[in-house]
């Protein structure tokens, strides 16, 4: 149910959005111990936006927990700091309230936030 909840989530969220379509990555799929729900959308010039949902093993005390996360790279191995929220999932219209401000924050990001990935 709590899968079904975060992908409603950014269905939602998605619809609110003007200036570009996402389609999705991964809806979904299991990786690493947790669901993850992943929308993409790349503009004109290059730049992609990544947001996220992901349902994580339940913790220690039973509650099901959550983590959105949103971000903007290039095809230049430039990217931006995460944007993320986290913690139980909360009421359906709380949610999406997390969601449409996860997906303002990702929309205004432009070329200037991208920074240089550390090289390893």
């Amino acid at each position: 149910m709590t899968s079904h909840l975060l992908r409603e989530a950014l269905e939602h969220g998605m619809k609110n959005v003007q200036t570009v379509t996402y389609e999705w990555m991964y809806d979904g799929v299991a990786r690493h111990g947790t669901m993850e729900w992943t929308l993409k959308s790349e503009d004109t010039v290059g730049i992609i936006r990544i947001v996220s949902a992901f349902e994580l093993p339940p913790s220690e005390d039973g509650l099901t927990l959550f983590e959105l996360r949103g971000y903007v790279c290039d095809r230049e191995n430039r990217c931006s700091e995460d944007i993320t929220f986290s913690g139980s999932i909360p009421e359906s219209d709380v949610l999406d309230k997390l969601v449409d401000q996860l997906y303002a924050t990702v929309e205004a990001m432009n070329m200037g936030d991208l920074l240089p990935l550390p090289v390893l």
